[in-house]
């Protein structure tokens, strides 16, 4: 037929190796290209991580962990101390409106039988 395209022919060299062997090295090679594009990706986030670490000039000796940690420990125990001043205070708030509510309903009720 005059309008069919002509067939794709591989050059030589490829023709010579069998299709499912062309399809293993091309598969090969692009792992081989992934390996090492993740490789350097992993590099470029090591790099930026080192760059941006917050943490370089944290406390390193045995006396400045042991420092940082009694004070987290204070501020924690004075968190706990706050918090539970804070839910004593709402008891006795709620405590004495409920006694309060109270005291009137029962006036009001001792007012009305009289």
């Amino acid at each position: 037929n005059i309008h069919q395209a002509p067939a794709f022919r591989p050059p030589a060299r490829e023709a010579e190796q069998p299709r499912w062997e062309r399809l293993y090295a091309v598969a090969d090679r692009k792992e081989e290209r992934l390996e090492e594009r993740r490789r350097l990706q992993q590099l470029e986030e090591d790099l930026q991580y080192e760059m941006n670490n917050l943490h370089k000039g944290a406390a390193r000796t045995e006396q400045e962990k042991s420092m940082a940690f009694e004070r987290l420990y204070k501020d924690g125990r004075q968190r706990e101390q706050r918090l539970l001043l804070k839910g004593q205070v709402l008891q006795l708030e709620e405590d004495k409106s409920v006694a309060e509510a109270s005291v009137h309903r029962l006036q009001g009720d001792h007012a009305a039988t009289s």
